[in-house]
């Protein structure tokens, strides 16, 4: 029996929701990029019932296949419908299984008429952002902090400073959408669709009472007078999401290689012949495969989020070393296709002594990877990415401090993920000189600690002037 043409929407969410699917990724798919704003407003048109495009299967066999085109919608209607209060097993594709976002919905009222906003949060945000995807300003955010550390820990009521900025260790379950009327997990309208309609609204208030009971009194106050006062309303939104639930389907197109096809090769010119090792039968067929499919998933991942030069490379790292592609959990203020970047930076310094180019493009990566020592090197730092004494750890430690330790000239670790983020070749240079061994040195050297931090940050704060600063412009340290 061949594959459906079409997938409700909780059969989609099953890719990932369930234990066993027969709809994987290949290797060579990057990391999870949509934004929040870009997840709410995918199902603000599925809430609409405007279209959301179509998935693009590739067969790999008679029962399996691979998505190649269509990702990042998949994984945000899984992410809508999954629901943290009755299971945390779900086994998503590229994101972290402590890390999953949760999916609200705020019965808002635009001139006495129900008018619903999808609000996501999440462990980077877990106030979410203001409606027009824009981040709140400090105060409200540690507004925000505040009312969640009193929700986790109702005996601590005013949390002090130093718990708030740990932010990202807060159970979701106890955060909510900030700035908003009447929020109510969407998962818990998904839910409450399947039982009898006549007592729908009965079970999802029930959901209320058990699990929302640390909401602020305004939230709760707001969402009982709608359930007292608004039913049909509500009623009529839990029609829509039950006709969303059984007749909502998203088409699919299944793409499959014939045997006799043939695509005509281009001979490029190597970095390293020299180098290169001979390719067996089974080995060139492996690498055709893989080359067919970094081919396709480029050409069909064009028409959405840009595919920037460090998650492809990243991508690619993955499909080689599968192995290495949890180092973001290892190394957490940096994202992980910002690691490989910046590791195989580092790979080009140590081996030529020279400042590495700022910009790599794919070609020239996948033609270092055959150069066995640049590989070698590769993986060697990759896999000490979690070592203390290493160079990305070092880094964080001199930079940020630790939990137990923080200098009060070390900077904010929200800073240190600003710095990796918008000015990495600043840090670098400082990874440069700590794979030298460098890095206990500067800790126990109070003044040349000082000084540089403050040299990576003036640095840092050129470098976020396009134009203005290269890494060939900054020197070393």
């Amino acid at each position: 029996m061949g594959i459906p043409t079409s997938f409700k929407l909780s059969e989609i969410a099953d890719w990932q929701l369930a234990q066993k699917s027969n709809i994987t990724l290949p290797e060579i798919q990057r990391g999870f990029v949509w934004s929040s704003l870009q997840i709410e407003n995918l199902w603000d048109s599925i809430l609409r019932g405007y279209p959301i495009g179509t998935f693009l299967l590739k067969e790999i066999s008679e029962t399996q296949y691979y998505l190649l085109d269509g990702q990042q919608r998949a994984t945000a209607i899984a992410l809508g419908l999954h629901n943290p209060w009755l299971s945390d097993k779900s086994k998503f594709w590229k994101i972290d299984p402590n890390k999953l976002p949760i999916m609200w919905i705020d019965l808002m009222f635009n001139g006495g008429k129900l008018a619903p906003r999808f609000r996501l949060i999440s462990k980077a945000y877990p106030w979410g952002h203001q409606i027009d995807g824009k981040q709140f300003k400090a105060e409200e955010r540690r507004n925000a902090l505040i009312a969640f550390k009193s929700a986790c820990d109702p005996k601590n009521p005013n949390p002090n400073k130093d718990s708030i900025s740990k932010y990202y260790n807060l159970d979701l379950k106890f955060c909510w959408p900030w700035q908003t009327q009447a929020p109510l997990p969407f998962a818990f309208f998904w839910s409450a669709v399947e039982t009898d309609s006549k007592k729908v609204l009965e079970v999802l208030y029930s959901s209320v009472q058990k699990h929302l009971g640390h909401l602020p009194s305004y939230a709760l106050k707001q969402i009982q007078e709608i359930f007292s006062h608004h039913q049909d309303q509500i009623y009529n939104l839990c029609q829509k999401i039950l006709s969303l639930r059984e007749r909502r389907k998203i088409p699919v197109e299944v793409f499959s290689s014939t045997d006799d096809e043939t695509t005509p090769q281009k001979e490029d010119k190597l970095i390293f012949p020299s180098l290169i090792p001979s390719i067996s039968d089974e080995d060139q067929s492996s690498q055709d495969s893989r080359e067919e499919m970094e081919i396709l998933f480029e050409r069909f991942n064009k028409g959405g989020t840009t595919l920037d030069t460090e998650e492809w490379m990243f991508s690619i790292y993955k499909s080689l070393f599968p192995c290495f592609s949890d180092i973001g959990e290892k190394c957490k203020y940096i994202k992980p296709s910002r690691i490989i970047n910046l590791a195989v930076k580092l790979t080009l310094a140590i081996g030529s002594g020279k400042q590495p180019p700022q910009k790599i493009k794919i070609i020239d990566f996948k033609q270092y990877l055959t150069h066995g020592d640049f590989k070698k090197t590769l993986e060697s730092i990759v896999a000490d990415i979690d070592n203390e004494a290493a160079p990305f750890q070092m880094a964080a430690k001199i930079l940020s401090g630790t939990e137990e330790l923080h200098k009060s000239w070390q900077i904010p670790y929200f800073l240190l993920c600003d710095l990796a983020k918008d000015a990495p070749d600043v840090l670098l240079i400082l990874l440069i000189r700590l794979r030298q061994g460098d890095g206990e040195a500067i800790l126990e050297d109070d003044d040349l600690h000082r000084r540089i931090i403050g040299f990576i940050t003036t640095l840092a704060w050129f470098a976020k002037r396009p134009g203005k600063t290269t890494i060939a412009s900054l020197g070393a340290i």
